[in-house]
C-alpha cells in the first residue's frame, strides 16, 4: 500500500511540474526582456 501511494505521490509531482514550468519560463522571459529593455536605453 505504501509504495502504490509513494507511486502516486511521485507521478503528482512530475506533472505538477511539468504544467507549471513551462508557464513560469514564460513568465520569467518576458521579466528579463522588459528588464534588457530598461537596462539597454540611452539615458536622455
Amino acid at each position: 500500500m505504501k509504495v502504490r501511494l509513494s507511486a502516486l505521490l511521485a507521478v503528482a509531482g512530475v506533472l505538477l511540474y511539468r504544467f507549471t514550468m513551462e508557464p513560469l519560463g514564460v513568465l520569467l522571459q518576458r521579466r528579463e526582456r522588459d528588464i534588457l529593455l530598461v537596462v539597454t536605453q540611452e539615458i536622455e
